[in-house]
């Protein structure tokens, strides 16, 4: 893992997507990236256009989490976009759970893409510019993801991240000293439709929040990029 900056400065809401400026860090849309307008346009369609798709979603209970499948649904019709993807995050059973838009653009300067989740309840945008990925939930500037740590808006130390263990098999998302959950690395298992956790434990609303924008965002960067 490497260092997490230092501080986050000021942020900022652009159409529900954070931006957090640092002294460290470049604008987000600066340099060849997409302009906060047409961000906020396009985010502002995709809900529109999802309004059906979402309406339709089930929402699994907490304990019921450890049924999601591993890979993410593809809809090569729906939405069709040059650079785009667009499908489902499923159950085991192929029961939709998050529908996702993920949306790159490949003459960028540095690497920039956007991603927009919804599940029946809440809504993840993950905005990246180059290793840096600023995150909101339901519209709410949370903060910064940068090599596999979270950290929380206007704090100093990571909240959560990603950590890889020795087995090869399994990644540990970790809040503080807590394991929330623990996914299986694809192509692991030997099940004819492998879920994504091995294990699943939430005490609150705020644990589950966490564990579905940080395991939501991991499905789709392991499977589609």
């Amino acid at each position: 893992m490497g260092s997490i900056i230092a501080m986050v400065a000021v942020v900022t809401i652009v159409a529900g997507i954070a931006t957090v400026t640092t002294k460290q860090l470049h604008s987000v849309f600066s340099g060849g990236t997409p302009k906060s307008d047409q961000l906020k346009s396009m985010l502002t369609r995709w809900r529109g256009e999802l309004t059906e798709e979402r309406a339709a979603l089930i929402k699994l209970k907490d304990e019921e989490l450890d049924l999601l499948a591993q890979k993410p649904s593809t809809d090569r019709k729906f939405l069709k976009a040059k650079n785009r993807t667009v499908g489902r995050i499923q159950t085991i059973y192929q029961e939709n759970v998050a529908v996702f838009i993920y949306q790159q653009f490949p003459k960028a300067k540095t690497e920039t893409s956007l991603i927009l989740i919804q599940t029946s309840s809440s809504e993840y945008v993950f905005s990246r510019q180059g290793q840096d990925v600023f995150v909101s939930i339901d519209g709410s500037p949370e903060g910064i993801l940068q090599r596999n740590e979270f950290t929380p808006a206007g704090e100093s130390k990571p909240l959560a991240k990603f950590e890889e263990q020795p087995d090869q098999r399994t990644v540990h998302v970790d809040k503080n000293d807590r394991t929330l959950g623990i996914l299986l690395i694809a192509g692991v298992g030997n099940q004819v439709v492998p879920r994504a956790f091995e294990f699943v434990d939430m005490q609150n609303p705020e644990d589950r929040t966490m564990l579905e924008m940080l395991s939501f965002y991991y499905l789709l960067s392991q499977n589609l990029e």
